[in-house]
């Protein structure tokens, strides 16, 4: 009994491990292919996460199941003066993405630096609805932290 537990604890983990792995890599592929052009993006990650049965593992993401999980992150560079501006750099990208094959994900967005006294924007679009809003729209769903006052110094 355990060894048949195992086989299965094995096949369940390393196949859909893998299987993540490759379909990861084939979206940020496709996302680099279609966003490649866009000076400001510092970096992008794909994170997929297959809940399906071991014997129905995809293998592209052209394969996924509507209870399959795929995020993308976007960190962008430059400096927003406004939610706005970042809003509107995010719906550009976003429109880009929409022109792909896949369409069940979710899409985060991250730019600015607390640590360089910048605001920090954030942004995550989760459905088809959000993706559909214009960029005022998305404006209202921006996360905006501000950096922390700096102290006063005494003379």
């Amino acid at each position: 009994m355990l060894i048949s537990t195992g086989s299965v604890a094995y096949a369940y983990g390393q196949g859909r491990y893998e299987a993540e792995a490759s379909i990861s890599q084939q979206i940020s592929d496709q996302c680099y292919e279609q966003l490649r052009d866009i000076q400001d993006i510092s970096s992008l990650s794909v994170q997929v996460s297959l809940n399906g049965a071991v014997n129905d593992i995809p293998q592209s993401y052209q394969e996924l199941h509507p209870y399959d999980y795929v995020s993308i992150h976007i960190r962008l560079l430059g400096q927003d003066g406004s939610a706005q501006s970042f809003a509107q750099r995010c719906k550009e990208i976003t429109s880009r993405l929409d022109s792909g094959d896949f369409s069940l994900f979710t899409l985060s967005f991250y730019a600015g630096d607390l640590s360089k006294e910048q605001n920090e924007y954030e942004l995550t679009i989760q459905d088809r609805f959000q993706k559909g809003l214009s960029a005022e729209h998305l404006a209202e769903l921006v996360t905006v932290t501000k950096p922390a006052p700096q102290p006063e110094e005494e003379p």
